[in-house]
């Protein structure tokens, strides 16, 4: 595979400038696996420049779709890394972007770093930081040092720099009840916000299942098409009978509506919104009043949009229910849903999701997640 044909790419939530690719922290659930790229010295693809130039030539770019930067490292893991996306925050900025800017790590934020997203946050730029934070120690994280994790939190908070706490994945030893809520309760001095997740994983690295989670092999399968492993323990923990003022996400996207305070969510009233996620009243209202609005004509409005993507075929059928558009006979990925629920602002979904399909099972591919 070229690397530098697929340094922009839609994912569920947000389109990726994936221009940095490898990472050297080591952690045993990472699925940079896949692509042995974890364990691996940062590569640069491409520089800053062309990284922008390629974001903005992308046919799935958008005005006010988050873009979030390099899913294949971490943004903060050297101080290459970390120059790289200074550079490229202010190559942004000067464009006058009006995109949310999401920068997700478990490493500690340099101070000139820290400064930058300040000033952008003044100057009215959206940023949104994901602080990873599972409490799994140096078991799966090897090189992870909690108090950076900490004093990022600590900073963030005193600049007034959007975040939401990452918390991912779940294995037994950090599963425990107690445990959860120790996390929380110190995650809530901070932002009232978690997005939860359980291990992903998908062919190149499915092995992992009985190592590190005691699924025995023969679950293979199962535990490729869902969109994620967790352990019951924590799966109940965190979501039977929430209460409380901590909003839980298993959605990316709902997560960034409810912080952002958007009034499109495309997951209202579907499987996600009703079992994966627990969000504010707040935010519960806003997706009430946009449910009431009704698309017309939404054939003609995928169509459209799948031209726009040199994705449209003739053979593909839509199906449309109250809260899902469902895809029939086409050959879309994961990715081109995940575009048309951006723009529609509706779920959209595959009949049937291609083997091939390297972004792995997804809500818009009807996954579920894997209790065990």
């Amino acid at each position: 595979m070229n690397k530098k044909e697929h340094i922009i790419e839609m994912h569920d939530t947000w389109l990726v400038i994936d221009a940095i690719q490898g990472c050297t922290n080591g952690c045993k659930y990472c699925f940079l696996q896949e692509t042995n790229d974890n364990r691996k010295k940062p590569e640069i693809l491409v520089s800053p420049e062309e990284a922008v130039r390629l974001l903005f030539s992308s046919p799935y770019y958008e005005k006010d779709i988050p873009i979030h930067l390099f899913p294949g490292t971490d943004a903060f893991l050297t101080e290459e890394n970390s120059q790289y996306t200074y550079e490229i925050l202010n190559l942004l900025a000067k464009a006058n972007i009006k995109n949310p800017l999401i920068l997700i790590t478990k490493c500690l934020i340099p101070n000139f770093i820290l400064d930058f997203l300040e000033e952008l946050t003044k100057k009215g730029k959206v940023i949104v930081v994901y602080l990873s934070y599972s409490g799994l120690g140096k078991k799966y994280e090897p090189n992870i040092n909690p108090e950076d994790t900490i004093r990022n939190f600590q900073e963030l908070k005193k600049r007034k720099i959007k975040m939401i706490h990452y918390y991912r994945p779940f294995f037994k030893e950090n599963a425990e009840k107690q445990k959860i809520k120790e996390i929380l309760a110190f995650v809530d001095q901070y932002t009232s916000i978690s997005v939860v997740a359980g291990f992903k994983v998908k062919k190149g690295y499915v092995d992992k299942i009985e190592e590190l989670c005691g699924i025995p092999e023969g679950e293979k399968e199962k535990c490729i098409e869902a969109t994620s492993l967790w352990p019951k323990e924590a799966y109940h923990s965190l979501f039977d009978n929430k209460k409380g003022s901590h909003q839980i996400f298993q959605t990316n996207y709902c997560a960034l509506a409810s912080l952002l305070k958007k009034d499109r969510s495309p997951f209202f009233n579907t499987y996600e919104c009703l079992s994966l996620n627990h969000c504010g009243e707040e935010q519960q209202k806003r997706c009430q009043l946009q449910a009431k609005k009704t698309l017309e004509n939404v054939e003609k409005a995928i169509i459209e949009l799948l031209e726009h993507i040199d994705k449209y075929d003739k053979k593909i059928k839509i199906e449309q229910n109250e809260n899902n558009i469902i895809i029939h006979d086409s050959n879309l990925s994961v990715s081109d849903v995940a575009y048309l629920t951006f723009r529609l602002g509706k779920k959209v979904t595959l009949a049937y999701r291609k083997k091939s399909d390297k972004r792995g099972a997804s809500s818009f591919s009807n996954g579920r997640p894997y209790l065990y």
